[in-house]
């Protein structure tokens, strides 16, 4: 299953790859799933500083491996190796950064979900609502961190509790 969600920022394309792909370990700073982050492990990929990712969520830490790094293209997969939800065999995600013009950029992330066998459909069809709702709401809070440098009023909440 697959969910993808794309939104346009109004600040050049370098500056939301900075953010997303440069800054891959803090993404706490503006993700409000997320209280924690880490980046670590040496790089496979030209332009990379590091291989994986801890995050620390409202469900718990888990891992993310990089599987793509391309500064040129600008853009990066990875897939959850540990701490991934109880119906997911495999998870990931693959963001991408396009310019559109000089001072404007558009911003995708698919995420895609292996669900283990026996799952039942109802479940899978809320898994996939709920990918799709995040994923509309980590651009909103990215486009809003890259287009104003402050973080959004849900990271700001999040910190709160």
């Amino acid at each position: 299953m697959k969910t993808r969600n794309t939104l346009e920022i109004k600040k050049n394309s370098l500056l939301a790859w900075d953010v997303l792909g440069n800054q891959f370990g803090n993404i706490e700073e503006w993700a409000s799933i997320i209280s924690q982050s880490n980046a670590f492990g040496a790089s496979n990929f030209t332009g990379a500083l590091f291989s994986e990712r801890t995050v620390l969520g409202k469900n718990g830490e888990s891992v993310h491996s990089l599987t793509d790094y391309n500064t040129d293209d600008m853009s990066l997969a990875y897939k959850v190796t540990s701490g991934a939800p109880p119906f997911a065999q495999n998870i990931g995600a693959e963001w991408k950064v396009s310019p559109v013009g000089d001072e404007s950029c558009e911003v995708s992330v698919e995420l895609h979900v292996d669900f283990k066998p026996g799952i039942p459909q109802e479940k899978q069809n809320e898994a996939q609502q709920f990918l799709s709702m995040s994923g509309e709401q980590i651009l909103e809070e990215l486009k809003h961190y890259v287009e104003t440098g402050k973080q959004h009023p849900r990271k700001v909440a999040s910190m709160k509790t």
